[in-house]
């Protein structure tokens, strides 16, 4: 069986190892909601006072230029501000296609609260986080000590909340009676006054799939913005003592009033594309889930137990999904997916009987092998629908396939 762990991408743009051992870590190639960077975020934000240099960066720094470089703010551009509002960003078109609307370009600041906010950095229900920095994606060749120059950190800060608050939107009270007297909400005026368009994470993250260009670069950051967001929504409170949290370091830790610290869960789930050799040639096995509905289908995921390894979840879940009897594996590739709050580990997986599988009844309703011609055509025909191509799972499918699938054809009415 081939060494998928060193085989590069099979198709597209993806760059196989160089053979001076440079290249991608993932034989996937870059997946969505990645980057080729190494972040120094993670240690910035631990120190005292790092949000409130934020905000001053925000609100008292016009030039790039203006901006000191220091432990409290390395960067040497103002941050970003974008929005996000029960998990849409706030995009604009651009050249390179839709991009996360800068809200700082677009309206004047309320420097004030913006000030208090972020020197407190202490709140229970927050309304603006720091997401970390955003790297423009880089040229696969591009990539290690040789560059050309080092690729440039923008921090970013994401509104959550309260935008009429942050955003001076004039001094009359905002009319909220849209056309024909229809109720708007404040985001949906926000979106009008600049120009912008809320669309969902999950679907803005397909823009970033081929690994280039402003979504691509905006991937990691949107991801976390998320995956925080949503943290932050159910923990306001301590479920040991029900004691109140408050957010702190720009959204990254709770606190309680004891000083016990709280951090982000992430939840790691494994997704594996079962494949076996069997009537002379190479077939993979996919599920339709009961959820679903009749047509579509995908590969093989579940969450990791407690005290399980990801290999042993793959093989639990493989048995218990279809009772396959999985033989051999190789890692493949992750996927942030904070939807809540998920990190998908992608397997390869061969069993060893593929006569015997049958969909387990309960969460898979049917199950199908398919040869590479036959995938081909059922996809293109329309007659079964794959995953998307901002999951995970569409790239097993590709990688196993060798190709990219392309755009299906809508199936045809009877």
């Amino acid at each position: 069986m081939t060494n998928l762990s060193v085989a590069g991408s099979q198709y597209g743009t993806d760059a196989a190892p160089t053979p001076g051992g440079q290249g991608w870590f993932s034989p996937l190639g870059r997946l969505p909601l990645t980057t080729d960077r190494v972040r120094t975020t993670g240690a910035v934000r631990e120190h005292a006072g790092f949000f409130g240099h934020l905000g001053r960066a925000l609100t008292e720094w016009q030039l790039p230029t203006d901006a000191p470089s220091n432990d409290l703010y390395p960067w040497k551009v103002r941050p970003a501000l974008i929005a996000l509002d029960g998990g849409k960003v706030l995009v604009a078109e651009t050249g390179n296609g839709p991009e996360p609307q800068d809200l700082a370009g677009v309206f004047d600041l309320n420097s004030e609260p913006l000030l208090s906010y972020t020197s407190l950095d202490r709140h229970q229900h927050p309304s603006l986080i720091f997401a970390g920095s955003r790297v423009q994606a880089s040229a696969p060749e591009q990539v290690g000590e040789d560059s050309a120059e080092p690729q440039l950190e923008h921090p970013v800060l994401v509104l959550l909340a309260d935008f009429d608050r942050y955003l001076s939107l004039g001094d009359a009270p905002l009319n909220l009676q849209g056309f024909e007297n229809q109720e708007q909400t404040l985001a949906e005026v926000i979106a009008a006054r600049s120009g912008g368009s809320w669309v969902s994470v999950r679907d803005y993250a397909a823009f970033a799939y081929e690994g280039q260009g402003a979504a691509f670069a905006w991937g990691e950051v949107l991801a976390a913005a998320a995956s925080l967001s949503t943290w932050h929504a159910s923990s306001g409170f301590d479920g040991r003592t029900g004691a109140p949290t408050y957010a702190t370091r720009g959204g990254w830790v709770r606190v309680t009033d004891e000083g016990r610290e709280l951090f982000p869960r992430t939840d790691p789930a494994v997704i594996t594309a079962v494949t076996a050799e069997f009537g002379g040639e190479s077939k993979i096995l996919l599920g339709q889930a009961r959820a679903w509905g009749k047509g579509r289908f995908s590969t093989f995921a579940g969450f990791v137990e407690g005290g399980e390894a990801l290999e042993t979840a793959v093989l639990r879940e493989v048995y218990e999904e279809c009772g396959g009897l999985v033989v051999s594996l190789k890692y493949l590739g992750s996927q942030p997916w904070p939807f809540p709050r998920s990190l998908m580990c992608g397997y390869l997986a061969v069993i060893s009987n593929p006569n015997q599988v049958e969909a387990d009844g309960a969460e898979i309703e049917e199950i199908r092998w398919f040869s590479r011609a036959e995938l081909l055509e059922a996809h293109r025909s329309g007659t079964v629908q794959l995953p998307g191509p901002s999951s995970i799972s569409r790239r097993l499918i590709e990688f196993w396939l060798g190709q990219s699938l392309g755009h299906p054809q809508k199936p045809a009415e009877r």
